[in-house]
């Protein structure tokens, strides 16, 4: 709420212009149908994705609001978004303490809230890192684990991650290995119940197989 009712006193860092105009560029290539390829060229910035340049440029042209201002509001719900998400993602730890501590570690970096209007690359990168680890143990542990909805909901988030930079490959180290651990923990727990299985037949009493008493000679 306070970055919200204090967006207009972020200034202009030095790249804004250049990042309002890479996203501009982006905005017409897509409304030109790809035709208009200036953004394939501008300077190096087709080294990044351009989600959140052309979100912003998208919400500019629609509100017809002052340039930095749409994109200041733009990137605050990105630091917004990463609150939420480190949020969700600390209470599924048991201590109940660590959702708060973790959102007030968050907000209370120098860098973060500095940033949090400005910086339209990392603070959406943070946000969708986040986004995208909650989504990927939302998919792995839980009560909503391997289901489809959970799976689409954590491809999204891969892929605007990916969408905003690259870098955001990294997340798939920490979720492998969360992967590989749950495939373990089923082939173990698999493997457990079907000794139990085989225990409890064993000691169930076998019926239909009476001994029939043999005469005596034979």
């Amino acid at each position: 709420v306070v970055l919200a009712w204090r967006r207009g006193d972020f200034g202009i860092t030095w790249d804004e212009q250049v990042q309002h105009r890479y996203g501009q560029l982006v905005l017409d290539y897509f409304l030109s149908g790809g035709q208009d390829q200036a953004c394939l060229t501008y300077k190096n910035l087709f080294f990044y994705g351009p989600l959140w340049e052309l979100l912003a440029a998208i919400v500019e042209r629609l509100s017809g609001a002052d340039r930095y201002l749409a994109r200041h509001a733009v990137t605050l719900l990105a630091a917004l978004l990463a609150g939420v998400a480190v949020w969700r993602l600390a209470m599924r730890w048991p201590n109940p303490w660590a959702a708060p501590l973790a959102v007030a570690a968050l907000f209370l970096l120098p860098r973060f809230i500095g940033d949090s209007a400005n910086n339209s690359k990392d603070i959406p990168f943070a946000a969708l890192f986040a986004l995208t680890l909650l989504a990927g143990q939302r998919w792995l542990v839980g009560p909503a684990a391997w289901r489809w909805s959970s799976a689409l909901l954590g491809g999204l988030a891969l892929g605007a991650l990916l969408g905003t930079r690259v870098g955001g490959v990294l997340v798939l180290g920490p979720l492998g290995l969360t992967a590989l651990y749950r495939v373990w923990q089923l082939g173990v727990g698999a493997g457990i119940g079907v000794a139990r299985l085989r225990t409890g037949c064993r000691a169930l009493p076998r019926r239909g197989r009476r001994s029939v008493p043999r005469a005596r000679g034979e």
